[in-house]
């Protein structure tokens, strides 16, 4: 109102006023602590000037002047061996009662791990779904994906092509050499695929690639291609999973109506990736991708277990970790709670995390101390 230096102020009287503009500099100031900084190396933007400064073992960082912000602000906290797994705490807030998940303490687990990428010859077996539903832009987009996957296989593997639907068909009566004769005749049968052998039947194919002799030094790849969803996916999976210490499953889902429960599942079930194909999407970056993980090693079977002092226990999250391929980081949640009297973790506690896999037939394991900090009682945090 006029005559006010209240901006907030009302209008007696269901009176106008004008709207007053006024303009100043903007004023910018910004602190972040970080915790638990004994394995960070340093802390630097590359958008801003900062200053960082180590007190008590935590590192506190400031812009280096105040001011305005005309671009956002980017962090990078740099650890000094980020492929060593790390477990990060956080404690619970009392405030938020016995009913809240706010009120119990968290353990965060990061397995970043990082192996040889030799790559080794495989053999490759591509199961392209030839049914009805694949007519039309499906089965094009089917055709040239396996056309870019032939094209990329590397020299010294062996390959063959099934395609199926009511019935299955191979292209060769057992996988062949990767040759330039082999690799022309499957690139005109790729170009020249149909939606033809009716219904949408994977477990019949499965089972006869599974029952194949395995060729010598040559790991199994099987890359199933696929627009739709089966009558019976747990069965699928099943079959995967029965046969996953001799082959590996990767699974492209084509379209939008490709089922995430068949196209996921399989590859969980086969220690492979999923990937999925929208139409007018680029195929060749998840192609390549999904080629070099099929040749390097990975780490499988996975496990974290927590080990915590009598009367407290974890709720874990999610409960089977996936395979990490070079370059993947796995994230594990811990819940922790107590089993006594009182549902509130009321005291410190500390525990050790052990991550177990395999990894090119040997057992890998790494033990994680970890404390968790008593109550807090702060509004910071979510």
């Amino acid at each position: 109102p006029q005559g006010s230096s209240d901006p907030l102020a009302s209008i007696e009287d269901g009176g106008t006023g004008q709207v007053q503009h006024a303009t100043a500099a903007a004023v910018f100031n910004f602190n972040l602590e970080v915790t638990g900084s004994d394995g960070v190396s340093n802390v630097t933007s590359p958008t801003h000037d900062i200053r960082t400064e180590t007190r008590e073992g935590r590192i506190h960082v400031s812009l280096s002047k105040s001011g305005p912000l005309s671009k956002d602000l980017v962090l990078l906290v740099h650890y000094s061996d980020p492929h060593q797994p790390r477990a990060i705490t956080e404690p619970g807030r009392a405030k938020f009662g016995t009913e809240s998940w706010m009120s119990n303490p968290a353990v965060m687990l990061n397995f970043f791990p990082k192996f040889s990428t030799t790559r080794a010859a495989c053999e490759f077996i591509f199961v392209v779904d030839r049914s009805g539903s694949m007519s039309g832009g499906f089965i094009k987009s089917a055709s040239e994906t396996l056309v870019l996957f032939l094209k990329s296989i590397p020299p010294g593997c062996h390959f063959n092509i099934i395609g199926f639907g009511s019935r299955h068909q191979s292209l060769f009566p057992k996988s062949v050499p990767y040759d330039q004769k082999n690799l022309d005749t499957a690139v005109r049968h790729a170009e020249g695929l149909q939606a033809d052998l009716g219904g949408t039947e994977l477990l019949s194919p499965l089972r006869h690639i599974f029952g194949l002799p395995l060729l010598s030094g040559l790991p199994r790849q099987v890359f199933v291609l696929t627009d739709g969803s089966v009558s019976n996916t747990s069965a699928c999976i099943d079959e995967v999973k029965k046969n996953v210490k001799h082959a590996r499953c990767f699974t492209f889902g084509i379209g939008s109506g490709a089922s995430t429960a068949l196209v996921k599942g399989l590859a969980r079930a086969g220690n492979g990736t999923a990937e999925f194909i929208q139409g007018g999407e680029r195929m060749q970056p998840k192609v390549i991708s999904s080629l070099k993980r099929a040749l390097q090693p990975s780490v499988t079977d996975l496990k974290a277990e927590f080990k915590l002092p009598a009367g407290y226990e974890i709720l874990q999250a999610p409960a089977k970790l996936p395979t990490i391929f070079n370059g993947d980081k796995a994230v594990v949640y811990g819940i922790v709670c107590s089993t006594g009297k009182t549902a509130l973790v009321e005291s410190a506690v500390k525990g050790t995390a052990t991550l177990r896999g395999m990894i090119l037939g040997k057992t890998i394991e790494y033990s994680i101390p970890f404390q968790i900090p008593q109550p807090s009682e702060e509004e910071t945090g979510p």
